[in-house]
């Protein structure tokens, strides 16, 4: 009903109750009054959606009461941040760090000229959670911080919108990136109980899932996504992370493969390509794969350094300016291609350069068979709050270290700590308090 008379209303054609009747509820009866229940129950449905799921649409539909159903049609009262948010939401779809800033910097503008907008908070907290994933492959220092504003930025949303399922679930995610996993479980229960369904099928709940061991799970989400939208470059990157790190070696690289076709130019899918591959298999492709990475990366490094202008003032950036990325893994690729000497000249320049990434020095030592100085990596990793230190003990390329009676020391003091660290504290203007 709701279709026929919007189409009829943009034609400009006028419509009576005998025309609705007749082409939504045939066969047409003069004595029913299935039109006028319809169009009520219709009105209500509509005004619930906008209260919920539609609270955010650029242009609203009213069927206001009369013998007319004319519809008629308004722009949201925030047209233009709706519009805006829209276009950043585009941009961190992009799947590269310097739109993703981009879309950072234009959701940080909108929240300070509409400080009453919950979704322009929401997408602020998402952006510094993906740009803190994907700072890594490109150069950047560890960027704890963020993850930590990213909670309170989730929980301003919340208090301008107490019902925005999202806002809980990014609350979830970056207190599970912060290490408060307590508290992360809160979070991701509160938006179970607001929209179940939303909830279940979100990646960063995936993220919390594979945390605390639910495969399974994870792997619902995963099918159901690439299900509903597996053309687009977010769902199959996030997937194959997910996969990989739930130990689906194969369907990771498969995934990865199918970025690797679409955009060959690709940093992340050329990681995941890379780390999905076992047993040194494909030991020249990797040398190739490697070497792609670093091409690409440090031409995105630089696109991103000039993407992320406000933050320089705001937050906290630091930038490795080491020419190679992800040296940690070009150590591993070349123990495994059976080039020692060259893997062990290149960890003596990492130590020299005091290679900003921990994580990058622990599969370095980790590749060389130095599994003790491997470790103190970890542990410095775990300090830093490095982005990927909630799956840490969790990653297969730690896998050789399994044995290690202090990895296995580590890892259960590591989820005792993570489920006893106190909460974010934010101030009345949803930012993080040192």
């Amino acid at each position: 009903m709701l279709r026929f008379t919007v189409e009829s209303a943009i034609s400009g054609r006028e419509i009576s109750e005998k025309e609705i009747a007749q082409e939504v509820f045939p066969p047409y009866d003069p004595e029913s009054n299935k039109v006028r229940s319809n169009a009520i129950f219709l009105r209500e449905k509509i005004d619930k959606y906008y209260l919920d799921y539609g609270k955010d649409d650029l242009v609203r539909i009213a069927l206001e009461p009369g013998p007319a159903y004319r519809p008629e049609f308004q722009y949201h009262t925030n047209a233009s941040a709706v519009l805006r948010c829209a276009r950043a939401k585009a941009l961190m779809e992009a799947g590269n760090l310097a739109a993703v800033g981009e879309a950072w910097t234009e959701f940080w503008s909108i929240c300070r000229e509409h400080p009453n907008y919950a979704l322009a908070y929401a997408g602020k907290a998402e952006a510094a959670l993906i740009a803190s994933l994907l700072h890594p492959v490109i150069g950047f220092g560890p960027l704890s911080e963020w993850t930590e504003r990213a909670v309170c930025w989730a929980r301003q949303a919340q208090k301008v919108d107490p019902h925005m399922t999202s806002a809980y679930v990014l609350e979830g995610a970056a207190l599970l990136m912060s290490m408060r996993w307590s508290q992360a479980k809160t979070a991701f229960t509160k938006a179970l109980e607001i929209d179940h369904e939303y909830t279940d099928r979100s990646f960063w709940y995936a993220t919390f899932l594979l945390t605390v061991g639910d495969l399974a799970a994870v792997k619902k989400i995963i099918l159901a996504k690439i299900n509903i939208s597996g053309d687009q470059w977010q769902t199959l990157a996030i997937s194959s992370i997910l996969c990989y790190l739930a130990r689906e070696h194969e369907a990771a690289f498969g995934l990865s493969q199918r970025i690797h076709r679409e955009r060959p130019s690709d940093v992340l899918a050329g990681v995941i390509k890379l780390i999905a591959m076992q047993d040194g298999e494909y030991s020249e492709e990797t040398m190739v794969i490697l070497n792609d990475i670093s091409e690409f990366s440090a031409r995105e490094f630089k696109e991103a350094k000039g993407a992320f202008f406000l933050p320089w003032e705001y937050l906290p950036i630091k930038f490795d300016s080491s020419p190679r990325r992800l040296p940690g893994l070009i150590v591993l690729a070349l123990v495994q291609a059976g080039n020692k000497h060259e893997a062990d000249t290149l960890l003596l320049k990492m130590k020299s350069e005091k290679h900003s990434d921990p994580l990058q020095m622990a599969i370095a030592y980790m590749a060389v068979g130095r599994y003790g100085r491997s470790l103190a990596a970890l542990f410095r990793t775990i300090k830093i709050l490095h982005p990927y230190t909630a799956w840490l003990v969790r990653l297969p390329i730690f896998d050789p270290l399994l044995n290690q009676p202090r990895f296995r020391e580590m890892v259960a003091d590591f989820d005792d700590w993570a489920r006893a660290n106190p909460d974010i504290e934010c101030d009345e203007h949803g930012e993080f308090v040192d």
